[in-house]
């Protein structure tokens, strides 16, 4: 009969104990804005954005100001790179305290779950991106709805992004207006 070693047995039990409150702790976040892993409707998103579009306008600001972010959120934040090297955390002059805390203050009261993210789409339009909820979809895909803000036309626009109409394509979102330059998205994540 094999020998157990207790030692190893209580390291591997604390492994596996610390996987699973890590993916425990990525359902309860997804879960504070997606509840049962539903993605918030149009309509709610759009009472938000209604009732709150003076603070979506202050966050667009600083997004604006701080061109040299690429993500902010809650406890990270990334600088945008050159092509081809990997993102890297700011530096304290690139990003102050005082500017993160109200980054912050802006995604808890606009129930924003994962912050903000920036990127260059089609024929160099920017797009800002403001996931409300991100829902897990098996191990690693998942799939998010929120606010977009564009300086181009995005594509594709539907009426609707309760139930889509385009197939799930490999990261593709799928768009509604809601505003001059907003939109709701829908995105699957792979």
């Amino acid at each position: 009969m094999p020998r157990v070693d207790g030692g190893n047995m209580r390291k591997g039990c604390a492994v596996v104990l610390l996987v699973a409150m890590v993916f425990a702790g990525i359902g309860w976040r997804a879960g504070e804005t997606a509840a049962d892993g539903e993605l918030p409707r149009d309509a709610a998103l759009r009472a938000t954005f209604a009732r709150q579009e003076p603070e979506f306008e202050t966050l667009l600001a600083m997004l604006r100001q701080d061109g040299h972010l690429w993500r902010v959120g809650f406890d990270f934040a990334y600088v945008d790179t050159l092509v081809g090297t990997p993102p890297r955390a700011p530096t304290r002059e690139e990003l102050p305290a005082a500017r993160w805390d109200e980054y912050r203050r802006l995604f808890r009261v606009l129930g924003l779950a994962n912050g903000a993210t920036r990127q260059w789409e089609g024929d160099a339009a920017e797009a800002i991106y403001l996931p409300a909820a991100v829902v897990p979809r098996g191990v690693v895909d998942s799939e998010e709805k929120g606010f977009a803000y564009w300086s181009g036309t995005p594509e594709p626009l539907l009426e609707s992004l309760d139930a889509p109409t385009l197939p799930v394509q490999h990261a593709q979102s799928a768009y509604v207006r809601l505003k001059d330059r907003w939109y709701l998205y829908r995105r699957y994540n792979e």
